[in-house]
């Protein structure tokens, strides 16, 4: 099973920074989870939320600010003072140092309108294909970035069942639909109960892939390896690594 770093290491560094991606990789996860917004100026950045009062005690929407503004907070402090001055870094940033072999999963929190900040980055760092992948929760948006990035993978997000914003058929043939009619190529679902053997299953025998958000208990990772998930969404990769050896399930 893959061990994806969920908004980087964030279980110990600041979320969608730098530090926090860097400790993934030093962690060897086998890759990354980054939310990218855009700015007023059409800068492509990292941002779990529409604006950043959560991380920087500042209220600033990033969809109305420029890049000179958001590049001024500090994002770090509040989850320790020893990432005190770490700021919101840029897409490009990130993508450069993406180590080989690893992978760079983007959520996409922003519509189609942050394609072309991406695709500007893209077009000058050009990762390999099998290096990038795309994910969101808006099928217009996922379909729009399929379009951009056709030599990319492009998966669906999909809330845990009866969670606000889950469809309201939550079964392996519902979704596999919703994804096939979109032409994209796999899921990400919130985890529960319901994500299972049989659920996983026939996931994959629709010739989709299937990732889940967020396990960092050891025992939930292990049951869902022994299911058939092939990788995991995870706050802590070293962590939960670790467990997992302990179990006998990596």
């Amino acid at each position: 099973m893959k061990l994806i770093a969920h908004r980087g290491a964030s279980h110990e560094a600041p979320e969608n920074t730098i530090p926090a991606i860097h400790l993934a990789w030093q962690e060897r996860a086998d890759g990354v989870e980054i939310d990218v917004r855009m700015t007023a100026d059409g800068r492509a950045v990292l941002l779990h939320d529409p604006d950043t009062l959560r991380t920087s005690g500042t209220k600033l929407a990033v969809a109305t600010q420029p890049w000179d503004a958001v590049r001024l907070l500090d994002v770090g402090k509040w989850k320790n003072p020893r990432y005190r001055m770490t700021t919101i870094p840029l897409f490009r940033d990130v993508l450069k140092m993406l180590p080989s072999g690893r992978e760079l999963w983007v959520e996409v929190k922003a519509g189609p309108e942050v394609i072309p900040a991406l695709a500007k980055e893209i077009e000058v760092l050009r990762p390999s294909p099998n290096a990038l992948r795309f994910l969101g929760f808006s099928v217009h948006t996922m379909e729009r970035v399929k379009s951009a990035f056709p030599q990319f993978k492009v998966f669906l997000n999909v809330e845990p069942p009866n969670e606000r914003g889950a469809p309201a058929q939550w079964d392996a043939e519902s979704l596999a639909a919703l994804t096939l009619n979109a032409r994209l190529d796999g899921l990400s679902v919130g985890l529960s109960e319901v994500v299972n053997e049989e659920f996983i299953a026939h996931i994959h025998g629709y010739g989709l892939e299937l990732t889940g958000w967020v396990a960092d208990d050891e025992r939930v990772a292990a049951r869902l390896a022994k299911a058939g998930l092939r990788s995991v969404m995870t706050n802590r990769p070293a962590g939960l690594r670790a467990g997992l050896r302990a179990l006998g399930a990596l």
